[in-house]
């Protein structure tokens, strides 16, 4: 469940990518290109375990889809750590 989540963030963080393409103030290209990435680490690492260790591929669980949870929590918190750093709109500069 947890890469289903993650794939949906994807999604919506690249459309708003691309919707916001010429003035992306907010890093919605850095929210695209965290969300696909953790998408994709987490996707090979169930393709493993589906393989070698004969796990389900797609788990409906209350553990998976809490995982499916922190991690969005985990992306969305990189996402505006990565904001607050360029401070886009100059909000910490005027002091």
């Amino acid at each position: 469940m947890h890469v289903i989540i993650l794939g949906i963030t994807a999604v919506f963080s690249t459309i708003l990518w691309y919707k916001n393409f010429e003035n992306d103030e907010l890093l919605f290209k850095n929210l695209a290109l965290v969300s696909w990435a953790a998408t994709i680490m987490f996707f090979i690492d169930k393709i493993y375990a589906s393989i070698l260790e004969g796990e389900e591929f797609i788990s409906i669980s209350a553990e998976s889809t809490a995982l499916g949870f922190l991690l969005l929590f985990i992306v969305l918190t990189i996402w505006m750590a990565s904001v607050i750093w360029v401070d886009p709109r100059r909000a910490f500069k005027r002091r």
